[in-house]
């Protein structure tokens, strides 16, 4: 496979500038891909009353050293049963769910698609 020399310092340099210059773009796309994770693990939770379901949600973005955090959570104390799976009081065990781990594994994997598909996006809208 070829390398391309230069390329890591030109994307270093073009996401410098779209922090600089662009921070509301960024910000709005991470919002949008927080969001899929956030659809993503509702659906995989499972549901008693829905309570767990519902609480589900996200903050927004905030800036962080060199870049920026945004978290997809739940304040219920017991989605980590939920998610890793939990023993029942006769002895039996009911498996996780996953919901989280599963969600964020599998927008790990569109990630880059998700975000060139942004760039090029971005990079038309400045008809760069």
């Amino acid at each position: 496979m070829a390398e391309l020399y230069g390329f890591d310092e030109f994307e270093k340099k073009m996401l410098e500038l779209l922090e600089k210059e662009y921070p509301k773009e960024i910000e709005d796309e991470l919002i949008r891909i927080a969001e899929k994770l956030k659809t993503d693990v509702k659906l995989r939770t499972r549901v008693d009353k829905g309570e767990l379901r519902r609480s589900i949600d996200r903050v927004d973005p905030k800036q962080v050293n060199d870049g920026y955090q945004i978290e997809v959570g739940t304040n219920k104390d017991y989605a980590e049963p939920q998610e890793f799976g939990f023993r029942t009081k006769n002895g039996g065990f009911v498996k996780g769910t996953h919901m989280f781990e599963t969600s964020i594994e599998d927008l790990i994997v569109d990630l880059p698609k998700e975000l060139n598909r942004w760039v090029e996006k971005l990079l038309k809208e400045l008809k760069v």
